[in-house]
């Protein structure tokens, strides 16, 4: 895999991850 190919992949998991955090954060805070 190229260097750009890797880089989006970690651009990818690092965006999901942040939304996941959101979302769960979203979750605990709603009552």
């Amino acid at each position: 895999m190229t260097p750009l190919g890797w880089t989006i992949v970690i651009l990818t998991v690092g965006l999901i991850g942040l939304l996941t955090a959101l979302a769960l954060t979203a979750m605990t805070m709603l009552p």
